[in-house]
């Protein structure tokens, strides 16, 4: 079943869903003056304005947007949105004029329809330069707790936690200079007792775990004691599955390490599996997503020689320390471009959708070259569906119902 939602013809900037799959809530430029935040449930095609704000709001000279400044919680009753400002438009070295601050607000979507300020995000201050700034300080993603009780974002000075009617509090500051380390926030565990969140350095990333109740943060090992980049997943016991890409030289290594949290006093962490696998030189292994308590679904993409028997859909499993190959893919994108994999809330299945851009080198999806293409896979090794002529060339954002 579709139908088009006419009112949502204007630009939708980003967007956030529930865990129930029922209400989603949108960030829209309704003309070139205005922005506002909006909601909907997904049975029906009205769509309730809750906040606009206008040209005054948001600071003239931009040159690239803030990200993820919109968060639904998890139970549907709030939205928690930030002022989109962005980062002012200067060279690296050079040295900013301007403080840009956004506030932090929480909205409630049923009576009594409260609007609170949460707190605010800081994306720069006068007299910092870019050079020193590092990777992505700025105002970063605002995310829900998955009991909907608690809301984390981080922004210039470090990572923020608060929870409705209380004051926000600084849990972590960033690093900068030669030990710069910005902390952007990824996912909730799911028993909202810890957060999961990437430490972005000038060459590679970590991984790092807050506590909001002890007031601490630990960071995961990485392996061979070096920055690795790779993939996180929390599995539903509260442990933490890391999936580690590296590439010593001309070959990369994969390794899977699951890290039980502890708690009690101090936040340390306790490695309770750790094995390797190899994969083709090209091989790039993404898209984490648990099925069951000891297995998790993987996703491995790449293009050049001796990848077309490894590109596919995988099972880790974890009793038994080894992969298991579940079904196959074509080259997505087939000449440069991106990937997106969109799971399916029970593991069944996933929405593959490559972004061809015609050039290697180039980022930028061209929706013109019509090469792009959307599949239903799933797990179970049914035939795939090519959804491109249903769904079209330009399709996105793809969102799984229950």
């Amino acid at each position: 079943m579709t139908h088009r939602i006419e009112s949502l013809a204007s630009a939708v900037k980003t967007y956030s869903v529930d865990a129930a799959g029922q209400r989603i809530a949108l960030m829209r430029a309704i003309s070139a003056d205005e922005t506002d935040v909006a909601w909907m449930d997904l049975r029906s095609p009205q769509v309730k304005s809750v906040a606009q704000m206008t040209r005054n709001d948001i600071p003239p000279e931009t040159d690239r947007p803030d990200p993820k400044l919109l968060d639904i919680s998890p139970d549907g009753k709030w939205i928690a949105y930030a002022n989109p400002i962005a980062l002012p438009t200067i060279s690296s070295g050079q040295t900013t004029s301007t403080t840009l601050t956004s506030t932090v607000y929480a909205v409630q979507l049923d009576p009594p329809y409260q609007h609170s300020t949460f707190g605010y995000c800081t994306a720069g201050r006068t007299g910092f330069t870019m050079s020193t700034m590092g990777e992505g300080a700025g105002c970063l993603e605002l995310l829900w707790s998955r009991d909907s009780r608690a809301i984390a974002w981080a922004d210039f000075w470090g990572l923020w936690f608060a929870m409705p009617k209380q004051p926000a509090y600084l849990l972590t500051s960033h690093r900068y200079g030669k030990a710069v380390g910005i902390w952007h926030p990824v996912e909730w565990s799911d028993g909202s007792r810890y957060l999961l969140g990437e430490v972005r350095k000038y060459e590679w990333r970590e991984w790092s775990i807050a506590s909001p109740t002890l007031n601490q943060v630990v960071e995961v090992p990485a392996p061979a004691g070096i920055g690795s980049n790779g993939s996180a997943v929390w599995m539903t016991d509260d442990r933490l599955f890391v999936l580690a890409y590296e590439r010593l030289g001309d070959k990369p290594s994969f390794s899977a390490h699951l890290w039980r949290v502890n708690a009690s006093q101090n936040l340390t962490l306790t490695q309770e599996l750790s094995f390797t696998f190899n994969f083709n030189d090209n091989a790039f292994p993404t898209a984490l997503n648990q099925l069951t308590t000891d297995r998790l679904a993987l996703v491995v993409l790449g293009s050049g020689r001796g990848i077309e028997s490894e590109r596919g859909i995988y099972t880790i499993e974890l009793a038994q320390r080894k992969l298991r190959k579940l079904t196959g893919l074509p080259p997505l994108p087939p000449s440069g471009g991106q990937t997106e994999i969109f799971w399916a809330t029970n593991g069944t299945a996933a929405i593959v959708r490559g972004l061809d851009t015609g050039d290697p080198l180039n980022s930028t999806p061209n929706f013109s070259a019509r090469k792009s293409s959307t599949l239903y896979v799933p797990t179970d090794g049914s035939p795939q569906i090519d959804l491109t002529p249903i769904v079209g060339y330009d399709a996105c954002c793809f969102i799984w119902l229950q």
